[in-house]
């Protein structure tokens, strides 16, 4: 974060909580056993090592399948009494990567060359808002039957 949380974080460090600032983020989640998150690309970081993700917020990939949602805080507390049930789905996780290299980050070269604008990301996100709220729809469906 651009803004510095230490100081108010510092009151709650602890031998199993400790804010670190210094260390390679990279370095930190593939040291981990899971990630927790509000919303930050750092979830999207732990996808690269085979990482559960725990999601506090909203992030574009809190998709339930690719990571663990916290609906509240009984909920949170819950998940975290057995932290080693963190799961996610293998198949769904590869394939929105590959959404992801397709799809949703356009090449440097295709943005340079003007081939990728702004009414193209729109277009992206409305597709993307379009399968989520599908992917809903069959959950709802499927959780009802």
């Amino acid at each position: 974060s651009k803004v510095s949380f230490r100081r108010k974080l510092s009151g709650l460090e602890s031998k199993s909580f400790r804010v670190d600032n210094e260390t390679d983020t990279f370095l930190q989640v593939e040291a981990s056993r899971a990630v927790l998150t509000l919303n930050s690309s750092v979830g999207l970081q732990a996808f690269f090592f085979d990482k559960p993700v725990l999601v506090l917020g909203k992030a574009f990939y809190g998709i339930e399948g690719l990571v663990t949602m916290a609906s509240s805080s009984e909920h949170l507390l819950s998940i975290l009494r057995n932290p080693e049930d963190l799961s996610y789905d293998n198949e769904a996780r590869s394939n929105f990567m590959a959404y992801l290299e397709a799809e949703h980050f356009p090449s440097e070269s295709d943005v340079r060359a003007g081939k990728w604008g702004f009414h193209d990301m729109i277009a992206r996100d409305v597709r993307r808002d379009s399968i989520l709220e599908e992917m809903k729809g069959i959950r709802s469906s499927i959780n009802a039957g």
